[in-house]
Order: C-alpha cells, then sequence, then structure tokens
C-alpha cells in the first residue's frame, strides 16, 4: 500500500502519464495537429479501518501532498458516504491530477 503521504510516489506516476502520452502522441498522432499533451492520474486512495477525525487527518495530509507536486489542475471529490469492502478498506474518495507536457 503507498502511503498517503507518498508525494514521490504519486509525482512519478504523474511523470510516467506525461512520458506515456507523449509516446502515444507521437506515435499516433503525428498527422494530427495537437496544442500540447496532458499527463493524468486518477489516485484511488483506500484506508484501512480508523475513526472519522483519523480518516479526516489522513485526507488532509493526501492533499496537501499532492499540493507539493508540480501539476497544472487538481480536483478531488470525497464525498460524506464512504465506500467500503468486508475487509475493513474503506475507499473514501478519489483525487485527479493532471499537467501539461
Amino acid at each position: 500500500m503507498v502511503g498517503l503521504t507518498d508525494d514521490v510516489w504519486i509525482k512519478s506516476k504523474l511523470d510516467e502519464a506525461i512520458n506515456d502520452a507523449e509516446k502515444t502522441r507521437k506515435g499516433v498522432m503525428d498527422d494530427y495537429e495537437a496544442d500540447f499533451t496532458l499527463g493524468i492520474v486518477f489516485i484511488l486512495s483506500y484506508i484501512t479501518n480508523c475513526n472519522k477525525k483519523e480518516m479526516d487527518g489522513r485526507l488532509k495530509l493526501l492533499i496537501e501532498n499532492i499540493k507539493n507536486v508540480d501539476y497544472d489542475l487538481m480536483a478531488y471529490c470525497f464525498p460524506n458516504h464512504f465506500l467500503h469492502n468486508d475487509k475493513g478498506y474503506y475507499y473514501p474518495g478519489v483525487v485527479f491530477i493532471t499537467r501539461v507536457a
């Protein structure tokens, strides 16, 4: 499990997405005009069973650490009702980050 505070992992995934987008554009989009390429990453975090205060703190750490990553756009959604499974994992929301290459 990647820690919610691991901004190095988040940055590496965004860099990987940009590299993939550049390869796709160069190989597939040669006949089309494009102004820019976007690297896009969706982060679906999961947290083991904990109380609401602890979960809120972990989510704030996630957002703060994403802010340490060089990005052009970030959006996130953490609804009041979390999805969960029978193994004790909670899926509190999703983060979308993108960077122009």
